[in-house]
């Protein structure tokens, strides 16, 4: 288990969160963990949230050697967020392996950002009650068809 470099109590963007507590944030110290098993990072809030003020979290993660997973959620906007996210990253150079819907299925929405981006969809995660370990192996063991080839 690895834990994180900054852990805030304000959900709010980490340079806001971080002024709030009198600390700043070194980007040089986020790194990747190392680790020879799969490994997933999540982001924060999107790809344009700051680290600081200087420092958006596209600049910093885009120098990492990975494919990212876009996670786009069904709700009012979602297609042009998801979009937009995927325009960002492009721009950047940043190689994006594909989606996850989370949610119940919308498949007008789906559909739609799926041909507009040209990206595979990889997964869905439908709502659960409870997050534990049983259930991400179910999800683990649910997915890895469809994710094996992204594992280095």
């Amino acid at each position: 288990v690895f834990s994180p470099v900054y852990s805030f109590k304000t959900p709010a963007s980490p340079h806001h969160a971080a002024r709030l507590e009198n600390t700043t944030i070194d980007v040089q110290t986020i790194i990747p963990p190392q680790t020879a098993r799969p490994l997933i990072i999540e982001g924060i809030g999107g790809v344009y949230v700051p680290l600081t003020t200087s420092q958006l979290t596209i600049d910093h993660f885009k120098t990492w050697d990975c494919s990212w997973i876009i996670v786009s959620k069904n709700y009012i906007g979602s297609i042009n967020h998801t979009l937009l996210t995927i325009d960002a990253l492009k721009q950047h150079n940043i190689p994006i392996a594909g989606l996850i819907f989370n949610g119940e299925p919308n498949q007008d929405s789906e559909v739609a950002i799926l041909k507009i981006s040209k990206l595979p969809f990889l997964a869905r995660l439908l709502p659960e009650e409870t997050i534990n370990q049983s259930t991400i192996q179910r999800y683990a063991t649910l997915w890895l068809p469809h994710v094996s080839h992204l594992i280095r």
